[in-house]
């Protein structure tokens, strides 16, 4: 069944441990799931069963399938996996269903397929995050399915502005690929804010209110919905009663540095306060 013989003496390590840890009724009916895991394990010769190859080979989805074999690689092989380094890895699964959610061999494939490409030679160098990486593709599958509904046709400016009217959340998070446009593509868009939101929403004011509610000595809850408000209505060019139903209802994902409120379609990124 296995070819290498560690993966052998693995599996037969393995099965005395599991029926030690479970009920053997119950492991051998799941006993063709925990096998897949080490054929898998198989297929890898010489290779060192530690977190970066067992992420890139798993991923965290199916590591959740094959709970107990994990454990084991953890318990038995030493195997560790830091949370940051799973964070990091959903969110390159993210952004590779992102890629796929636009057809393949497509106008706007294309070009998300080279976006993607250059983004995550960018994290392989370390230059940026696996989560900015993610943050990035969103807006860029948003404005080339607006370009596109059949996803033949580069973006322009009248499908930046239609999306933007539908999405204005995303205007801060689509620059990385406006920006990719105009360098791989010549195509030069611009995201500018209307005029209605420039005087609804002086920066300089609120840029200065979330300067001084990061020097407050206020810690409270109150005060952390005051900085969520003012940030969404800084960074997001929100009304303030958008701004607080977004803080009241939206869905909240917190990683390392900020927060993001989900809302449907739309996703508001917002920084942490500084005595978060």
């Amino acid at each position: 069944m296995f070819h290498l013989e560690p993966v052998r003496q693995a599996f037969a390590s393995y099965m005395g441990w599991a029926l030690r840890h479970t009920d053997a009724e119950r492991l051998c009916l799941a006993l063709t799931r925990h096998v897949e895991f080490f054929i898998t394990l198989d297929q890898h010769p010489n290779a060192v069963w530690d977190e970066a190859f067992v992420l890139r080979v798993f991923g965290t989805g199916k590591l959740r399938k094959y709970e107990l074999p994990t454990r084991w690689l953890q318990e038995q092989q030493a195997l560790v996996l830091l949370p940051e380094a799973k964070q990091a890895n959903a969110e390159i699964q993210t952004s590779r269903k992102l890629l796929q959610s636009l057809p393949a061999g497509s106008v706007a494939g294309a070009v998300l397929q080279a976006f993607f490409d250059e983004l995550h030679a960018r994290v392989e160098a370390e230059k940026i995050k696996p989560r900015s990486m993610r943050m990035a593709l969103r807006p860029a599958v948003s404005l080339l399915r607006a370009a596109s509904p059949e996803c033949a046709a580069m973006p322009d400016q009248a499908a930046l502005n239609d999306m933007l009217r539908r999405a204005p959340g995303q205007r801060a998070a689509v620059s990385t690929f406006l920006e990719f446009l105009k360098t791989r593509y010549s195509i030069e868009l611009a995201a500018h804010q209307s005029a209605a939101h420039r005087l609804v929403h002086p920066r300089e004011k609120l840029g200065a209110k979330l300067a001084e509610i990061a020097k407050s000595s206020r810690r409270d809850a109150k005060a952390r919905r005051l900085w969520d408000v003012t940030a969404l209505r800084y960074f997001h060019y929100l009304r303030k009663t958008q701004a607080q139903e977004l803080v009241k209802t939206a869905n909240r994902i917190t990683s390392v540095g900020g927060d993001e409120l989900q809302a449907g379609s739309q996703v508001f990124w917002l920084p942490h306060p500084p005595w978060n």
